[in-house]
């Protein structure tokens, strides 16, 4: 998972633990540009390097979704082979396992309201099949925890916060 680049040169960085770390997919969860630009360069160089052998998904953070060129970037990721998952699933195969990939579109605004967190939770539940399946989230604002932790999802994947937060339960 990679989240906030905010287009800072981390490139060869990233890159380098990707190769060390050989992930079966990579996830990015939004703020791979810098409000007020939409340069890609940096988030580029990641996928680029891993297109081809490590097949990448991506989320919006409010620094794509707030942006002017919100449509502009997006076409550029699938230009490049990145799947933008935006209030949109997939399912993800290995071998005979799976799992659901599900990607939560980032509100156009910093200030939410009940109504928003409702067509939230609503955007989100509408990904999930009927029956058992196990599900990962990838939702932008961590913030958003308390409001959507009664999904469906089984793994809630976040950024936004640029501290990291862990929540276990028990711990």
């Amino acid at each position: 998972m990679v989240s906030d680049l905010h287009n800072a040169p981390f490139s060869g960085e990233i890159n380098e633990h990707i190769r060390n770390t050989k992930p079966d997919i990579i996830v990015f969860t939004g703020d791979m540009v810098q409000l007020p630009n939409d340069d890609l360069t940096e988030f580029l160089k990641i996928v680029k390097e891993f297109r081809d052998d490590i097949p990448c998904y991506f989320v919006s953070g409010n620094h794509e979704k707030q942006n002017s060129s919100y449509w502009d970037i997006t076409c550029k990721l699938w230009d490049e082979g990145v799947i933008v998952l935006e209030d949109d699933s997939v399912e993800i195969k290995k071998n005979k396992d799976s799992f659901l990939l599900v990607g939560a579109q980032d509100p156009e605004f910093n200030t939410l309201e009940k109504k928003h967190y409702d067509k939230i939770r609503e955007e989100i539940n509408e990904e999930f099949p009927d029956g058992p399946c196990f599900s990962v989230l990838l939702n932008h604002r961590a913030d958003l925890y308390p409001e959507i932790k009664d999904t469906r999802a089984d793994l809630i994947l976040s950024g936004h916060l640029h501290g990291g937060i862990i929540r276990l339960p028990f711990v």
